[in-house]
């Protein structure tokens, strides 16, 4: 199945039909699948600062930003103005960590600009796995926000698994 270009943001209601689809085989073959949500630091202060038309061409840059650090059948979600989602197939938590730390890396070597000035935003990561437990798309969704949580708090990117937060220990 060809679930979308490897330079495109899918759109809410097809990544909500391919994530469940993913999530659906990942359980069935006891498979990892990794889960990001990808925050824009100091996004709403840099709104202010550029006014209208920042969001959409911004948007696109960071969109691209994140894309060409992705697999081809990875899924990458708009979320809203300042939150990217990212599904990793395929993937252990290890492995998604390293793309988050790749993702966090290449954004601090790009320097946006927007109307001829440089764009000051960062990035928060929250990243989580999901293996050997039936994966749903709400709850992996949840156990990402709690990571993300973790990354705002600490500055960067944070980690958390079904076993770390049963436990009440996400880690960074």
């Amino acid at each position: 199945m060809s679930i979308a270009r490897a330079d495109t943001v899918l759109d809410l209601a097809t990544f909500d039909r391919c994530s469940r689809a993913e999530l659906r085989r990942a359980t069935r073959y006891s498979r990892p699948t990794s889960l990001m949500r990808v925050e824009i630091d100091r996004y709403n202060s840099e709104c202010q600062r550029f006014g209208p038309g920042f969001d959409e061409a911004v948007g696109r840059e960071i969109s691209a930003l994140l894309r060409c650090q992705l697999r081809e059948h990875d899924l990458l979600v708009r979320l809203n103005e300042k939150t990217f989602v990212i599904l990793l197939p395929e993937t252990p938590e290890k492995k998604a960590v390293f793309v988050a730390e790749r993702i966090h890396a290449h954004a601090s070597d790009c320097a946006l600009e927007h109307a001829g000035r440089p764009v000051e935003i960062g990035f928060n990561i929250g990243v989580t796995c999901c293996v050997d437990r039936e994966a749903d798309l709400e709850g992996i969704l949840q156990d990402a926000e709690t990571a993300l949580a973790a990354a705002r708090r600490n500055g960067g990117i944070g980690r958390s698994s079904a076993t770390l937060l049963a436990e009440g220990q996400p880690i960074r």
